[in-house]
């Protein structure tokens, strides 16, 4: 009888001990339940913050794609305007009219001439337009440039050279010399060669169109791309 009742105790304790043992482990488990849950609402919390700082993001970007579409329109406006203005005056040239400088058979000193016109008269050389053709490709930045590294450096142009071709430039191409020459710009100076300056030159009173543009030009050899005539003008001193 003591045998069997020391087997039961034995049992009731082992029972005990495996209950408290389960519920040690319960506990830790609602422990480990509980810290996920928190760890849960924090990442909604910060999930929620994230998606209002992007709807925040998208309402600025399409108030800045607002105020670009805004800013667009005012400028092709004062374009319009200004174009307007110019053609009132008389001072716009539309693209397809070419000014008489293409066939030349003098050149005088103080003029401006095209490119064609400069090689035809024997003012230009081949290395010359190898060395302008050199530099207008860096200038409007084509990846392939033909005449790479052919471009023979210059000494600056000076202010007074630059205000005389400008000059030139409303005498002969816009056809009213006493406009202010504030409005012909000089983009870029391409050398001087022998006397004969070349530029890239632009001016508010003259319209031209890309589009008419044609996609190559070869004078002497030397193949200029998207290069219409007046892109380059020579000036001979």
């Amino acid at each position: 009888m003591k045998k069997i009742i020391s087997i039961l105790v034995a049992l009731i304790s082992i029972i005990c001990m495996a209950c408290a043992f389960i519920g040690c482990e319960d506990k830790k488990l609602s422990e480990e339940y509980r810290q996920l849950l928190e760890d849960n609402k924090q990442l909604s919390e910060e999930y929620k913050q994230l998606l209002e700082e992007n709807k925040q993001l998208i309402e600025e970007g399409e108030q800045l794609t607002e105020e670009n579409k805004q800013l667009s329109e005012e400028n092709k406006q004062l374009s319009e305007e200004n174009e307007n203005l110019n053609k009132e005056n008389g001072y716009l040239i539309e693209n397809d009219r070419k000014p008489a400088i293409d066939k030349v058979e003098v050149i005088e000193s103080g003029k401006l001439y095209t490119l064609k016109t400069m090689y035809d008269n024997g003012l230009l050389k081949s290395e010359d337009l190898k060395s302008i053709a050199c530099n207008y490709y860096d200038f409007y930045k084509y990846e392939d440039n033909p005449y790479s590294g052919m471009f023979d450096p210059h000494e600056e142009l000076s202010k007074e050279t630059e205000n005389k071709i400008k000059q030139a430039y409303l005498e002969q191409i816009v056809e009213i010399s006493d406009l202010p020459i504030i409005g012909v710009q000089i983009t870029n100076y391409y050398g001087t060669y022998n006397g004969n300056v070349a530029v890239g030159i632009y001016s508010d009173y003259i319209k031209n169109d890309p589009a008419y543009f044609p996609r190559k030009t070869d004078i002497g050899g030397v193949v200029f791309k998207n290069f219409w005539s007046m892109d380059i003008l020579v000036y001979h001193i």
